[in-house]
């Protein structure tokens, strides 16, 4: 982290944080991993469904010290039934994706802190709801050891691809899972 007194939170997305998150896509750095959003209209349609609660997926801006600074999501595989399939995923397991839009704050411990803070705000939020979570479960790019290690500094543990001949964009690699229990 960049100091002692710096504080990383969650909060949910909403519709006035959709510039930035344009502007964080096409950073380099995000853009490189982060392969879903062109323009701001297509960032309006992949986000809006999430904050207006149309789609399950929970849209999150992380903060550093009340400052915005990247993204983090996640969902149920459940509830993405043919995605889960292509990863062998347990329908009670738990989906999370994220990046730092800031790259001053790559490489200085920011990621490894957003992963503890995710996993528990998961927690919180379906604890007590009547779900029976088994876990995550979280697809990465091989190439993205940035992503990898701040994964296993929390406690996922590496599995191979369940498929690894699957199809896969012209600008994916192979991917490696992690899977962390409940």
């Amino acid at each position: 982290m960049p100091d002692d007194d710096s504080v990383l939170t969650l909060r949910r997305m909403t519709a006035d944080d959709l510039v930035l998150m344009h502007v964080w896509a096409h950073a380099p750095h995000v853009a490189r991993w982060w392969r879903e959003d062109g323009t701001l209209d297509e960032v309006r349609a992949n986000f809006l469904p999430m904050i207006d609660g149309e789609d399950p997926t929970v849209p999150l801006i992380i903060e550093l010290s009340g400052t915005p600074i990247g993204h983090a999501q996640w969902c149920r595989w459940g509830d993405f039934p043919e995605d889960g399939v292509r990863f062998d995923a347990d329908p009670d397991e738990y989906c999370i994706d994220y990046f730092i839009g800031d790259p001053e704050l790559c490489g200085r411990g920011v990621g490894t802190a957003l992963i503890a803070e995710l996993v528990r705000s998961v927690h919180e939020s379906v604890d007590g709801t009547g779900a029976t979570p088994t876990g995550f479960l979280v697809d990465v790019e091989q190439a993205n050891t940035a992503s990898c290690r701040v994964l296993e500094k929390n406690g996922f543990t590496r599995l191979p691809d369940p498929h690894p001949d699957r199809e896969t964009d012209d600008r994916s690699g192979p991917t490696v899972l992690f899977r962390r229990r409940w």
